[in-house]
């Protein structure tokens, strides 16, 4: 049985890839009867030998066709290429000693390619050459917890925090 669902992403009509909490990402294939759809197969990827705490998925982002991202709560990002079926495990972990850096909640990315997670302990951002920055209390955030984001028109981000919504311009890294 399927439980404790987070996140989910739809590609054209048939796989759907989901993000739970407890029990890892599912890739449910699809097939439509007129307009019922109907789960034919699924396929279960769990992390590090299915421990319930290591498969606590959060968030699911499509980046292209071909290669999807999930947040994990824990143990960072998982980049997936959907063609392959592998996984590449991304943690953050040179940018603090505080764990609660790899809780990730949130993912976007925006018009330069650059990547952006909002985790426990901020915002981080990684830039297509690989590079990791993190934005917290510590660069002026009101608070840690970075809940959502959500991309304007503008290039801006607005982050939701426990403390409110921070406007945070891409450009240069700073709070409107």
């Amino acid at each position: 049985s399927l439980r404790y669902v987070h996140a989910r992403l739809r590609q054209n009509d048939s796989p759907m890839w989901i993000a739970t909490v407890g029990t890892g990402i599912v890739r449910a294939d699809i097939k439509w009867n007129g307009d019922t759809p109907q789960v034919v197969s699924t396929k279960q990827f769990v992390f590090r030998d299915g421990s319930m705490s290591s498969n606590y998925f959060f968030t699911a982002y499509s980046q292209s066709d071909s290669v999807l991202w999930f947040g994990n709560r824990g143990y960072g990002a998982f980049r997936l290429n959907t063609v392959e079926e592998k996984f590449e495990s991304i943690q953050f972990d040179q940018l603090s000693n505080n764990q609660t850096v790899n809780d990730i909640f949130c993912i976007a990315e925006d018009t330069s390619g650059d990547f952006w997670f909002g985790t426990s302990y901020g915002l981080i951002k990684r830039s297509q050459n690989g590079e990791q920055f993190l934005f917290n209390e510590r660069t002026g955030f009101p608070n840690n917890t970075v809940h959502g984001i959500l991309k304007d028109n503008n290039g801006s981000l607005w982050l939701s925090t426990n403390l409110g919504i921070i406007k945070f311009n891409t450009d240069n890294n700073s709070i409107l």
